[in-house]
């Protein structure tokens, strides 16, 4: 899985240089919302920028659990994307 991750973060960093855009794409293995926190602390990161999916229950419709958690928790300003899924942008 992390295998996986990691080829669809360099897909995104691709997109974003091609936009003259800096990013970093960081790949852990563990629980979302407490290790996107200590990434968040730990490199002072100043925006998490997140995909909402609103899998959760009918009172979690709007945001996905993860994002509403990091929204509420981080200490930093947080993005949330609404949209269609990233789908691989290089061929297999």
């Amino acid at each position: 899985m992390l295998k996986d991750a990691a080829s669809v973060t360099d897909d995104i960093k691709d997109i974003a240089k091609k936009k003259d855009v800096t990013v970093e794409t960081i790949v852990r293995d563990g629980k979302t919302v407490s290790e996107i926190l200590k990434i968040v602390k730990n490199k002072k990161i100043d925006l998490v920028v997140l995909g909402s999916h609103g899998k959760g229950t009918v009172s979690k419709m709007r945001l996905g659990s993860v994002s509403e958690k990091i929204a509420s928790t981080a200490r930093c300003s947080v993005l949330i994307v609404r949209g269609t899924r990233i789908e691989r942008v290089v061929p297999e």
